[in-house]
């Protein structure tokens, strides 16, 4: 239900992310937000573009929040950790051939890229 809901506000939205598959998408309970980035949409002749944006959704309007710190990628994975009170994104992929490892850290204002090693590359992670 709450994957439809952001469809249909995606779909909806005049000022949006746009349509786009495979991004990455988390929901953060300390700021009451949804938070999107990266993916893909396709043109009309059905190529893909690779998105690296960020947006968030507050229940009333799409905010466009960074527009290129992480490196382009589509189906990556984030997370909210709790305990550290921030987004989680790792992996990815930028076909063809470039698979992340990578892990960046959203605060609600900037990505910054964590200073740790983890899994091996992999796209889909979740």
């Amino acid at each position: 239900m709450g994957i439809l809901l952001v469809v249909a506000v995606l779909l909806l939205s005049e000022k949006s992310p746009g349509l786009r598959d495979h991004f990455g998408i988390v929901y953060d309970p300390l700021r009451n937000k949804v938070v999107i980035h990266g993916g893909n949409s396709r043109d009309v002749d059905g190529k893909y573009n690779y998105v690296r944006d960020t947006w968030e959704w507050d229940t009333k309007s799409w905010v466009k929040k960074d527009t290129g710190t992480v490196p382009t990628r589509s189906s990556h994975l984030i997370v909210y950790d709790r305990y550290n009170d921030i987004s989680v994104l790792f992996g990815g992929t930028l076909f063809p051939g470039v698979i992340h490892d990578d892990t960046w850290l959203w605060n609600g204002e900037h990505w910054r890229k964590a200073g740790v090693s983890g899994p091996s590359a992999r796209y889909s992670p979740g």
